[in-house]
């Protein structure tokens, strides 16, 4: 017949813990073979009863471990120091000259706050830095970024320099004054729009303010199938149309255009210019009498650009106007009529 027993060793496993022990068998914990005492009331050996013991223990280790990553995490910390907010760093700009050293200070916001700085060049051919402290190496520009290790998400703070060639003597300035180049201010072209026919050709030249300067001008053209030019402003025209021959400055980018009208050349038809007949002048289109291709007696020119009809009179013919008169040797001679906007104006 069995007998149960309580386990009532501390430093057993099975403290407290009732066991079934068989008749003729050693009334003692079958574990740490400490005699059993008597049960009142428990749960047989195998229960599923907790053991306070091995709870208590594992309580204690769950502490200490809390306590020490506790500690670690005040190091690491700052010791439960302000967390870093931004960056403020005593320069924003720098000019060095090369061999030259400087030292940028950063401190964290707020002051108390643990920070790690990590500093980096975006040249390091021209800026070297270590732990802020910058080393000039050659000319050119360079700019020093500074973030935290702490907080990788926080925004970086820069600062720009520039590093310029040592100077050996104080002359240096006078000479980059002395060698300062002379640009161009302004520039013009030497023609009005004109006409060409197809073959003929024009010369043109430019202006440029101030006149010795250190820029070279080309010249070029907007539609080469119309008129082509060369480098020394020669305008050749190629095919009938408009283009716009334009001079431009290397450098300081003035520029400045004429338009050129391409004509067909007139095919010969055996006219041989005199009497009566139509003629292009340039400025408008002649029909009446001729004498060697020239306006000579009576006829009416259709003007299709502006132009001064007489020289000693301030009358200005816009495109579409008409003036009837006598000519001698393609010029006005004697009394005409010019008709302007639906007026008519006599001319003598």
């Amino acid at each position: 017949m069995a007998k149960q027993g309580k386990c009532n060793n501390i430093d057993c496993d099975h403290y407290k813990e009732v066991f079934s022990i068989q008749a003729g068998e050693e009334f003692e914990c079958p574990h740490c073979h400490q005699p059993l005492g008597d049960v009142e009331g428990g749960k047989t050996s195998g229960g599923d009863g907790p053991n306070w013991k091995r709870i208590g223990i594992i309580a204690a280790i769950i502490l200490i471990v809390a306590g020490i990553a506790y500690g670690i995490y005040a190091v690491v910390s700052g010791f439960g120091g302000s967390k870093i907010k931004g960056i403020k760093l005593d320069k924003k700009e720098l000019t060095l000259k090369v061999g030259e050293r400087d030292l940028l200070t950063a401190t964290p916001d707020p002051a108390d706050a643990k920070a790690t700085f990590i500093w980096k060049s975006s040249d390091k051919s021209v800026v070297d830095v270590v732990g802020g402290e910058l080393t000039a190496l050659k000319k050119g520009k360079a700019t020093i970024t500074v973030k935290v290790e702490e907080n990788a998400e926080l925004r970086a703070v820069t600062c720009k320099v520039e590093v310029k060639e040592a100077k050996t003597d104080d002359t240096d300035e006078e000479k980059e004054t002395e060698t300062k180049e002379t640009l161009i201010t302004s520039l013009s072209i030497n023609s009005s729009d004109f006409t060409l026919k197809i073959g003929e050709s024009k010369t043109l030249a430019y202006q440029a303010t101030p006149e010795k300067n250190d820029e070279n001008v080309s010249w070029s053209t907007s539609d080469p199938k119309v008129a082509t030019v060369s480098a020394s402003g020669e305008v050749k025209a190629v095919g009938a149309g408009t283009a716009t021959i334009t001079a431009l400055s290397d450098k300081s980018a003035k520029d400045a255009s004429v338009k050129v009208t391409v004509e067909k050349k007139k095919e010969k038809t055996g006219d041989s210019g005199n009497g009566w007949g139509k003629e292009n002048l340039g400025y408008g289109i002649y029909e009446g009498e001729r004498r060697n291709h020239k306006p000579h007696g009576h006829g009416t020119i259709r003007y299709t650009k502006s132009h001064q009809i007489v020289s000693w009179k301030d009358y200005m013919a816009s495109p579409g106007d008409t003036f009837e008169g006598n000519f001698r040797d393609g010029k006005i001679s004697g009394l005409g009529y010019w008709k302007h906007n639906g007026n008519v104006t006599a001319i003598q």
